[in-house]
């Protein structure tokens, strides 16, 4: 049984349905992230299901640390907001009672 999951598409194919480049896709495979298929002549077959799965996780965690830097930032940028009033606060004191 074969259904649009579980087609083979070849490197191109994969990385023109991912939108992502061929090297990336050699990578996840470098790193074990996912195995194609391999003919006799050594090219590569991937499963659409599992793409979809693989960039779908991959994608996730992205935007989790993405947000995570965000939320970061906007903290350490208070906290130098903060010091800096602390700072011009005591210079202010400190200015007037000269």
């Amino acid at each position: 049984m074969n259904t649009d999951l579980n087609i083979r598409l070849s490197i191109s194919e994969a990385s023109k349905l991912l939108k992502i480049s061929k090297d990336t896709l050699r990578r996840w495979e470098r790193n074990g992230y996912i195995k194609p298929l391999r003919t006799p002549t050594n090219r590569r077959y991937y499963n659409k299901l599992q793409l979809i799965s693989i960039y779908n996780t991959h994608h996730k965690v992205k935007h989790i640390k993405i947000k995570s830097k965000i939320v970061i930032n906007r903290w350490l940028i208070g906290l130098f907001i903060f010091f800096v009033i602390i700072d011009l606060t005591l210079l202010t004191i400190y200015l007037i009672n000269k």
